[in-house]
This record gives structure tokens, sequence and C-alpha cells, in this order.
């Protein structure tokens, strides 16, 4: 009972009253009478929670192991101190209430939860229980305390709360709507804020009646979604788009998909989902839609090949413009279907600038269908993927014969006028004040529409249009006046033919000497087709902006300095910005920013300095923050050759680099799984040209893809006596004479073996229903062929074993209720036929409760659905042992499908279970073994390729097993050291040739340079496919070769001082014997005179005083005697103690001033250890007391990981080490050799540093380990 009894040891120890040992004497009695010794101690110390005894001080004075691995202290520091000293601040006036309640009587028990802070600075969380244990009186004893680590569910509990936070916010922060509800549909269980945003109506309103959330979905919808979650959202195939009606009357687009939570029987008890608002995405869906319909109806013929030609798209007025449809042009070349008048050197010509990123425009006669020629004006553009690839060009053309026929009409009569400008033959009239017209031109005739006769009768009044007349007679009336002297006007005139036309007149007055006006000069000039161009330009100005508005791409004009002057309405719709918003802004600060995308201004750059325009593609940042990518065709303003502005056209290209990039990822999936198919894949074209194989094919036949791929047959893996066989069965495949089918054929691999395949060919299909070739999948059914003859062994060997397996059998006539079993189902099952009568209910009844609702349900399921059942299921036989059964059956039912009987047979698996459980189990052993013990263990292939390295390998040679496996052997053989390299190549060659054992000690160097000695040993295991393997341990043998080294040197020591142990020993006995005769000898000499004086004196009081005194001096001699031959403090209190206590005796004898310090250490260590420890600061203080001379003596016990330093220090004269050591070898001192041997034999060392007028230092280093110390027969006692 020393665990209960080391509290009474202590406080007798620290008050050093001898006369409290009866009081102490009376409460142990009472301890045993309260607290059961050996079931508590037992509790205590295997607790899984920490546990520990408090004084009624406070101070513990027991803690079990849980407890000192909670705080990360030895028990020894544990030992004597609070509760308090581990708490955490904020937790300490709960703690100290607790037990003041406890002191009190106030309460038996409390429990709070606090916090103690750990040895490393970190917080752990407890559950802490104290009951009081009080004596007879009612006075605390000490404190019973239980201490539960709820660190762990504390972080939980925090984790769970961020967790609900994160979810809370990110529900109610984003624009989906999270919902919740039960597989009914009948109650809504959760829906987030998103819901009010979405569906216009709070969301306790749902909550309120859950039939609201359908009530919106649109009358059209309604059914059709009602339906799909009826039947979809438990299995989680639910995913429906459709509308829903606001409160406003509003309607929007929205995706509801639903997801099954299950429980942990599978079954479905939640349903939740997502739903988002999708109605923008259904608008630009129809607007594209939309834009579609416009190129069909557009009056224009647009037409879209690949860079070849092919025709890709041909729209309806191309049908109409061409004569040929759709159906008959797409796939064809656009050459065979309209002719090019273009010679060669001109088509070459108009595609260089396609290739180059331009566009081309210009004429060309075209050919319909029908023969008929005309004239189009073609302008072609090309198409680039996001690299800049050119993939096709797009062309937009129209019939322009009638518009060159009338350009032909309007150049003569240009030149007919160009001659008569030239001549000076313009409009010309001298008009006379009061005569009139006094002569005109031909082409003021022209002009009006009169010939010259009719002309000169008329007045310019009657010819001028009435709204004008006004505005001229002013004029006219200015110059008469004088006030000018001519002007010049644009107006109206009617002609002839009652034509309204527009012309300009200039007019100059010739004056008379006397200044009144003699003629008049006029010049006119017809602006008609001026005033139509300019309407015509007025009218397409307004064409372009409604253009630009109404394109369905992206137009966007940038100043010189990157501002916005055209932003159209898609690209509103596109960015979400509107051109108010934008104009005047800089596009390089709020959608491209240049910091973000230096590489957009750098190209905007670019076209200002004049560079060339190319298709671009960049991304945009659009209102709501989201990232488009856009392709842009750029074009340059130039005004007197210099660039003032640009002008680009985008395309939204993020969709469709969306789904090239899915598209992408499903080609790499399809690759994927084709290379990882287990059997090969091989494929053919119409010519019988290898074109693909697989890599398992190649690993089957031994040759690689470039080998294989462009053969022609005879292929070289097929076997020559066989050529003749597969040539014929091969083409009757690839020609379609033989029944689709598997075929058996043997190929041959690569080293010669031929092997037996399983191949089906089938045809090669391209989109247009040709054939291109036939792919063939391989299947090697070598393993198979050898299965089925073995499986026809094991048939016959069955028929003959099921007679002595352990299987039982039974049936149930369902119309009679009867069970039969057969004689082993009942040993099995562990009843006896006598004493047990068969039935369903019975057998059900042995069956293990956890396993019989299964049954049930399982014999049920086989009844209605008269499908064969299969179940494993636990069984208590009559003998009360469990069993484990593996059964099967099938119901039989009669031809109108009513069940007559199920039968079935049944096997104990329990042997089978618990082979399995010790094999896991010895998995597991060796695993770990692998993993803790300090050697490696490797398997090698003949050709040195490394197989498995454990990862005890990088400890060894500082290499990891992958860097060791990638680079194979060569990586350890070429470190391996030059002059046992030889011997371990041929050792390693010996082990496959020879089969020969691999066991080689040798250097190698690791990886930081180090060189190492290892042990390598390995033999040969197994052979597959032809390859031997080997298996072997390496280990690391460094330390007991410098081991070996020094084992000469400890030779030579330990001969000298074994020689000199006898006498060491001898030695010791004659000072045992001496001190014993003369000490103790000599006081019980005293005590028998003195006795025998004060029988003849009579004297007894005084005598019989000192024969105490006498008395007390023997037996504090014999007790001295004792405490220096072995001090029983070792064994009671522990290293710690006993040094500190030896230390302050002796300090105290010697007048010496003494300083101990220690760090924590395990409960108790190694006997051994306590044992070396204590002699050698025996050994190295009483050499500091007869030689040293010093003031002050120090003992450190500190401990580093699994190693405990022991440091004895002192300041006072010190030696020469060197000669110290050679006096203890030449035997003159046996004090070191003692200390050293000391050391060693408990497997430490001892190193020594000092040197004369310096002090010495005696460092004693010992390996300790987790193994407890096992505790003597002598303190067991």
């Amino acid at each position: 009972m020393i665990w209960i009894s080391e509290f009474f040891y202590f406080r007798e120890a620290r008050a050093g009253l001898r006369a409290k040992a009866g009081k102490e004497r009376r409460l142990g009695e009472e301890m045993k009478r309260g607290i059961s010794e050996v079931p508590f101690r037992e509790v205590f110390d295997q607790a899984p929670i920490g546990m520990a005894l408090v004084g009624p001080e406070g101070r513990c004075f027991k803690v079990n192991g849980a407890f000192c691995r909670m705080l990360g202290y030895a028990e020894q520091a544990l030992l004597g101190t609070t509760l308090a000293s581990f708490t955490h601040p904020e937790d300490l006036e709960a703690l100290r209430t607790g037990f003041r309640r406890l002191r009190t009587g106030k309460s038996d028990t409390f429990n709070i939860e606090k916090r103690f802070l750990h040895r490393d600075g970190r917080v752990v969380w407890a559950d802490v229980s104290a009951a009081v244990v009080r004596g007879g009186e009612g006075e605390p004893l000490c404190f019973v305390v239980q201490i539960k680590d709820m660190t762990e569910r504390k972080r939980i509990e925090d984790q769970y709360r961020q967790n609900e936070e994160r979810f809370r916010q990110m529900a109610e922060n984003i624009s989906e709507v999270f919902w919740m509800t039960n597989p009914d549909k009948d109650e809504i269980l959760y829906v987030s804020p998103g819901y009010e945003k979405i569906w216009g109506r709070s969301c306790e309103s749902v909550y309120e009646q859950p039939a609201a959330w359908t009530d919106a979905i649109h009358p059209n919808d309604r059914e059709r979604v009602l339906k799909s979650a009826k039947a979809d959202q438990v299995s989680g195939r639910y995913d429906e788009e459709y509308r829903i009606i606001r409160p406003d009357g509003s309607i929007r687009w929205v995706r509801d998909r639903a997801f099954p939570i299950k429980d942990s029987s599978s079954r479905v008890y939640r349903v939740t989902g997502i739903a988002e608002d999708i109605t923008e995405r259904k608008r630009a869906e129809e607007k594209i839609r939309f834009q579609a319909h416009l190129l069909d109806v557009v009056e224009q013929a647009v037409v879209a090949t690949d860079p070849q030609g092919t025709i890709l798209y041909w729209n309806r007025f191309a049908e109409t413009l061409y004569g040929w449809t759709a159906e008959e042009v797409l796939g064809r070349n656009r050459t065979e279907v309209s002719p090019s008048s273009l010679s060669n050197d001109q088509a070459g010509e108009m595609m260089k600038p396609l290739a180059q990123g331009g566009g081309w425009s210009g004429e060309s006669l075209a050919l319909r269908r029908d023969g008929t020629v005309f004239t189009a004006m073609v302008v072609d553009t090309p198409i680039r993927d996001e690299k800049g690839e050119w993939i096709g060009i797009i062309g937009v053309s129209f019939d322009i014969t009638k518009q060159k026929q009338s350009e032909r009409e309007l150049r003569i009569s240009q030149e007919r006028f160009r001659r008569y400008f030239e001549l000076g033959l313009i409009g010309m009239a001298i008009t006379s004040p009061t005569k009139g017209i006094l002569e005109v031109n031909d082409k003021i005739c022209e002009i009006l529409g009169y010939d010259r006769n009719e002309l000169v009768k008329r007045t310019w009044a009657e010819l001028t249009h009435p709204d004008d007349l006004a505005a001229d007679v002013a004029l006219f009336n200015r110059v008469m006046a004088g006030e000018i002297e001519g002007y010049t006007i644009d107006k109206r005139w009617i002609r002839k033919d009652s034509r309204v036309i527009d012309t300009t007149i200039s007019v100059k007055c010739v004056r008379r000497p006397d200044g009144s006006v003699d003629y008049w000069v006029g010049l006119l000039q017809d602006i008609s087709e001026r005033k139509r161009a300019e309407e015509a330009l007025r009218m397409a100005k307004e064409f372009s902006e409604n253009l630009i508005q109404t394109a369905n791409v992206m137009i966007l004009s940038l100043d010189a300095e990157g501002k916005i002057d055209i932003f159209n309405e898609a690209a509103e719709n596109m960015t979400g910005y509107t051109f108010s918003e934008l104009k005047g802004k800089n596009w390089f600060e709020v959608l491209v920013p240049k910091e973000r995308y230096p590489h957009v201004w750098e190209e905007f750059n670019r076209l200002l300095a004049g560079g060339i325009p190319k298709t671009f593609e960049n991304p945009i940042l659009t209102k709501s923050g989201e990232e488009r990518h856009i392709m842009w065709q750029n074009n340059q303003i130039k005004v007197h050759g210099k660039v003032v502005a640009t002008i680009s056209f985008g395309n939204d290209m993020t969709e469709r680099k969306r789904a090239e990039e899915a598209l992408r990822a499903e080609h790499a999936f399809r690759e994927a799984i084709e290379e990882a198919m287990p059997a090969g894949v091989m494929s053919v074209d119409t010519a019988g040209r290898q074109s693909y194989v697989n890599a398992a094919f190649c690993k089957m036949v031994g040759w690689s893809a470039e080998e294989l791929v462009g053969g022609t047959p005879p292929f070289i893996f097929w076997p020559p006596e066989q050529i003749d066989q597969i040539q014929k069965i091969f083409e009757q495949h690839t020609h379609g004479r033989i029944k689709p089918g598997p075929v058996e054929l043997i190929f041959r691999r690569r080293n010669g073996e031929r092997f037996p395949v399983s191949l089906l060919v089938s045809p090669l299909i391209d989109p247009q229903g040709r054939p291109v070739g036939y792919l063939a999948s391989v299947h090697d059914i070598g393993l198979l062929k050898e299965s089925q003859e073995k499986l026809e062994r094991r048939e016959r060997q069955l028929s003959q074993a099921q007679r002595l397996a352990r299987l039982g059998s039974w049936s149930w006539d369902l119309l009679s209720d009867t069970v039969t079993w057969s004689e082993e189902h009942y040993r099995i099952c562990g009843v006896e036929p006598e004493r047990f009568t068969p039935s369903y209910q019975a057998l059900l009844h042995l069956i293990d409760p956890r396993d019989r609702e299964e049954v049930e349900q399982m014999v049920e399921k086989a009844l209605r659905d008269h499908h064969p059942f299969d179940l494993t299921y636990r069984l208590i036989g009559m003998d009360g042992k469990m069993r484990i059964h593996h059964a099967s059956g099938m119901v039989k039912v009669d031809p109108t499908g009513r069940p007559l009987s199920i039968v079935g047979v049944a096997q104990d698996i329990t042997s089978v279970k618990q082979a399995e459980e010790t094999l896991r189990e010895s998995e597991e052993r060796y695993r770990s073994l692998l993993v803790n013990i300090p050697d490696a263990a490797w398997r090698v292939r003949q050709d040195g390729q490394p197989i498995f390295i454990s990862q005890n390998i990088e400890k060894i040679i500082g290499y990891t097993a992958k860097e060791i496996c990638s680079e194979s052997f060569n990586l350890t053989f070429g470190r391996v050291h030059p002059a046992d390299r030889g011997r371990v190549t041929q050792a390693f060659d010996s082990l496959f040739s020879k089969n020969k054992k691999f066991d080689v000690e040798y250097r190698i160097q690791r990886k930081n340079g180090e060189w190492i000695w290892v042990h390598d040993r390995a033999v040969m295991t197994y052979r597959k496919d032809g390859i031997r393997f080997a298996d072997g341990v390496v280990s690391d043998i460094t330390e007991r070769k410098k081991a070996e080294e020094a084992l000469a040197g400890y030779a030579r020591r330990l001969q000298s001082l074994s020689s000199r142990l006898l006498d060491a020993q001898e030695g010791e006995r004659r000072r045992i014997a001496r001190e014993l005769h003369d000490e103790i000898g000599q006081s019980l000499t005293a005590i028998k005179i003195q006795l025998h004086a004060e029988h003849r004196s009579g004297d007894r009081p005084s005598k019989i005083e000192e024969c105490i005194r006498m008395v007390d001096r023997a037996l504090s001699q014999v007790r001295k005697l004792s405490r220096d031959l072995h001090p029983p403090q070792l064994d009671e209190l522990g290293l710690v103690a006993t040094l500190r206590w030896h230390l302050d005796q002796q300090a105290h004898a010697a007048k010496l001033a003494p300083h101990f310090s220690a760090d924590p250490l395990p409960d108790r260590l190694d006997p051994e250890i306590e044992i070396a420890c204590f002699r050698v600061a025996q050994e190295a203080l009483t050499n500091v007391i007869r030689h040293a001379q010093a003031r002050r003596v120090s003992i450190e016990l500190r401990r580093e990981k699994a190693v405990l330093h022991l440091l004895i220090e002192d300041d006072g004269r010190g030696f020469n080490v060197e000669a110290a050591r050679h006096h203890a070898v030449q035997g003159v001192s046996l004090g070191l050799v003692g200390m050293q041997e000391r050391a060693e034999l408990a497997g430490g060392r001892l190193e020594l540093s000092s040197s004369p007028g310096r002090g010495a230092q005696v460092h004693a280093i010992f390996p300790i380990g987790a193994t407890p110390r096992k505790r003597s027969k002598r303190r067991r006692e």
C-alpha cells in the first residue's frame, strides 16, 4: 500500500516529529476503512481519465498516468504541487470556491468545467469532479479528484459553431435559395433569405404554409414540376427549370435541384436543394434564338466555311441567291456549288489577308444553280479560335448586277457633265432688269427642262419655287439698291415637267456708270444630287446608329485616351453598364483595369501607334464583378494618316470557352478511360493499317505503340504458324462475312511466348455513315483458360467433397408450414434434433436480435419478388455459443406465380470470420513491425529495380523510398564505399544467378555525406513472369562497428579491472569488518562493562541513561554504515530525492556550498540507471571532498528526450584528465574506473572535463526509454 502510505511518509519527513506517528497511523486506519485499497489503486492507475489525490492543504500526493499525460508533466513534477498552479487564471476562483465548500463541509462533491495550462503552454479543457474523504470526526483526510479531458469536445463545439455561422452567412448573402423539407414535402424545415428576393414572399409565409412554394409555380409548369418532385427528389435526379409568378405579377425563371439526405440505415429522411434565378439566362437564350433568326431573314447570303472551303453554314437568303438548299450544300466545297471567276493568282491574293487576320472584300462573278451568272459583292472575314488559329471563313454576299448597271449609267452622265463643265458649260444666264432673260446656255436649259426659246420667254420668278421666292427677291432688291453687288443662295426651281429641283445660284450685277444695274450674270448649279446625298447621308447615319444599337455583337469605340465614345445595347447587356454610365469614362479604368490586364493596354497602344489590327481576345469585368471573355475585331479610325480612335466589334466567348474546356475535359476523360482499360484496344483503317493501340495492348504483346502503329497484315504479333488462319478470320471480320461476336485466336508476345486472346471486332463509322476502319477489343484469356481447366478439376473434386462440407440444407413448405432441416444444419445451429422442433419462428428465436429484423425483411422480400436471397447473420445456439452463418435460398412457385416453398443452404462461417479477423490483426502487426523496427525492409527485381522499400530507409541513408525507387538501386550501389562495391555487386549477382543468400556488411555514404556501416541481408523469394524477386532487410550497424572497434580497448581495461575486482571486494569486506569491530564492537563492549558496573553499584538510573546514549550512537553508526553501503532512500524516494539528500549530507559534513537542480522525470527509472547514477555521484562527491579542495559543488540532472544527463561540478583545483585515465588503467586509482564501468554497465558513458586550477566536471550520460521501472521484491514488500 505504498501509494497511500507515501502521503503519511512525506508528512513525517517534512515535520520530523516522531510524536505524530501514532496519529498518522490512526488516520491511515481510517483511510483503509474509507477506501478499498487494492481495487481503488487498480482503478486509479489504469483509469483512462486523469485522477489525483489531494491532501487537506491542497497539494497532490498521488496522480495517475492519464493526468500526467494530459498536462505533459512527469509524476514527480506534479507531486507536491497544487491544482491551482496549473489552472487558467480566469478559472482559479471557481476551483478555490469548490475546494472551500468541501473543506467547510458545505458539500461533499463539486463538479466544474475549467481550463488547465499544459506544459507547452496550450490550454487543456477539463471536466473536474472532486469528492472529499472524511475521518471519523468529519475532518477532511484527502480529496479524490477526477479530471476528464474535454479539449477535443470543446474544439468540435467551437468548430460546429464556426461552421454554422459560415453557413448562415453564406445562406444570407448569396442570391440562390437553400431549402430543406421532409420527404413528404408537407413541412419546410429551412429556407434561406434568397427566397424573399426571388419569390417575392417572406420566409415566414412558406414556413406557415408549405404549399405556398408550389402555388407560386406557373400553371403551365406546375403539373410537370410536382410530378418530377415526387418521383425524383428522393433519388437525387431532380433538376427542373420552371416559371414562378411573384405577388406583383412578374414572372421569373428558376432552376431547382434536390438532393436526398440519408440516415445510417440508408433511409431518406430529409430532402435538401438549391434554387437559383435563371431569368436573365433565359432572356439571353431567347435573344440568341432571335439573333439566329435574324441571319435567316437578312437580305444577304451568309456562308461559313472552314479554311479548305467546306461549307459549314448556309442561310435562307443564300438558298434564294444561289438556288441551292442548305441540306444540298453542307459538307461540300464552296467551289463545287458556285465556282469563282477569280484566277488562281487572284484567289491566292484574296487568301493572304484572311490568313493574316484581316478581311477581304470585292466583286466576283457568281454562278447560280440554273446556270445564270451574276455579279456579287463578297465580304469575307476570318474566324479564329481562342488561340488565334484560323479555323474558318464567314462570307457575306449579295447581287449587285442592277447596281452595276446603274453605276455605268451614272458614269456616262458624269462624263458628259464633266465634259460640259470642262468647257465651262455650267448653267449660265444673262438677265436684264427690264427686258427679262437675255441669254441661257444649254446646261441651264437642261437643268430647268426648257429649251432655249421657251426659257427666254419666262421670268425667273415664274420658275422659282414659291417658298424660296421671297428670300430671292429680298436679296435682288438689295442689289438693286446698291447695298450688295451679288449673292449666292440655295433655292428650288420648278422645272417644265413640274418637278422641283435644288440648285445653288450665284448672281452678280454689272452696273452702268451711274451705278444702276445694267444686267445680271447668273450661274446655276443643280444640287439635287447633293441634297439627295445629304439626305442619304443623314439616313445612313441614322441607319448606322440603329445598326450599332441593334447589332448582336458588342460595338465599342475608344478615343486616343481610352475614353468610351460608342457603347451599343449589346455591350450594355453584356456588361450590365449603360452608355450613360460609361460615356466619357476610361475603358481601362472601369471594365479592363490596366493594372490587372496590362497586355490589353499594350495592344491598345500598339493600335494607336499604327500597328496592324488583328483579332484579339481579352477578359472584361462586368458590373457584377463577373469576368467574361470577349473576342474583338479591332479597327483604327485615322485622320490625316494618324490613328485618333479605335472601333472594335466583340463577341462573347465565355460560354464557348467553358464548353470547349468541358469538351477537352471530356476528351481527356475518354483518353484516360481508354488507357486505363484492362483490355487491349486496337484499330485499323480501311486499308488494313494499324492506326491505334492502347497501353494495355502494348503491355499485352510487349511492343510499343510506335512499333505497332502503321503496321499492316500480317502483324508482328501474329505467330508465323498462325498467319494464314488469322489472316482469313481478319478478312472475314473486316468484310462483314462472319457473324459479329468474339473469336478466339493465338497471339505472340515480343519474347516469343504464345497466348490465347478473345477478339471482338466492330466497324468505325464517320458522321456521314461511311466506314473508316475497325475497332477491336483484345482480352488475354490465358488465365481464363487455366481457370476453366482448374474449375473442371474442382467440380470433380467438389462432387466428392460436398459430403464432407459443413453445409446445412433446409426447406420450408409454405402450404403446410413445415420446415425440414438436414442433420448437419442441426449441428451448425448448436441444437439437438431430439430437443428442437424446426420452424421459421424457432429459427428467428435463435438469430441474434441485432440481425433478426434484417432476416425477416429479406424473407418477406423474397416471397414478394420471388427472387433468390443471400445474407449473413449471427446465431446463438442452445449451447450459448455465438455462430456466424451465411445462408442463401430461393422461392419455388407454381405456374400461377404462387409461392410453394423456400429451399436453401446455410454454412457456419464462424471460423472464417475469426480467420479474417486474425489475418487482419496479423497484417496490422506486420505493418506496425515495418514501421517500428529500426531496420528497413525491401523487395527488388533481378534487374535492380526496387519494388518496395519501407520508410525507415530514410533514417538509415537519408534518401526517401520514393527517391530510391525512382532512381533504381543505382542510387544506393553508387554510394557504396569503393573498397566494398565489388564485393557487394558480386554478392547481389550471386543472389539471383546462384540463388545464394545475400548477406553483406559494407560502408555506404548517406545523403549528407556521412559514411556509415550497414548489414544487408536478402534471399530470393519468388519468380513471376520469368522475373526473379528478392526480399531483404538492411540495418544500420555503425554503432556496432564502433563498439567492436572500442571492444579491444574495453577488453584490456576489463582484464585490468577484473584482476582488481576481487581485491577490491576483499578490501571492502575488510573495511566493513573493521568498522563493525572498531565501532559497533567497542560500543557494545562499553555497554556490557557499564551494565556490570551498574549491577555492582546499584546506581541504576544514571547508568541506564548512559547505556541508552551508547545504544543510540551504535544505532546511528549502523544506520550510517548501512546508508553508505546501499541508501534505502533510493528504493523509497527515487533518484532525485536521494541525490538531493546525499548532496546535502556530504556537503554539510565537508562544509561545502551545495547546489542541486533536476528536470521532471518519469515515475521511476530503471533500477540499474538509478543505482548507476547514485554510485557515480557518490564516487564523484567523495573525490571532491578528498582531493578537490573546493568551496562549491553542484549536481544537475537534465533530461533531453530519451537521454538522461548527470553532471557533478566543483570549483576546486582540478586535475589532468589524461593522467588520471592512465593511472586508472594502471590500477593506481579504482574510483575513475569504477565510475566508468558503472556508466557503461547501465548502457551509458562517462565524460570527464577538467584542467589544473579550473575545477572539474563529471558528465554521465544514460539512455532512458518508455519501459516502466521493474520494482524489486523488496520495494513491493
